[in-house]
């Protein structure tokens, strides 16, 4: 058995990774190759949101030809 050098977890042979010489579970992996997205701030405020979108577009009205 090999160990994930992150969080010392039992990896069965053929499924660990290697990223810059340091072998890593899949879930390891997963997080170092794809960092955590940072929340958007309107995620949970669809309101405050469409308010936004709303005032930006009074300021800047579209303009059609």
């Amino acid at each position: 058995m090999i160990k994930c050098d992150r969080c010392n977890i039992n990896i069965v042979k053929g499924e660990e990774r290697d990223l810059n010489s340091r072998i890593l579970c899949e879930d390891c992996y997963i997080d170092a190759v794809l960092p955590p997205v940072r929340k958007m701030y309107y995620e949970n405020d669809s309101s405050e949101f469409t308010r936004r979108l709303k005032d930006s577009y009074i300021a800047c009205p579209q303009k059609f030809h």
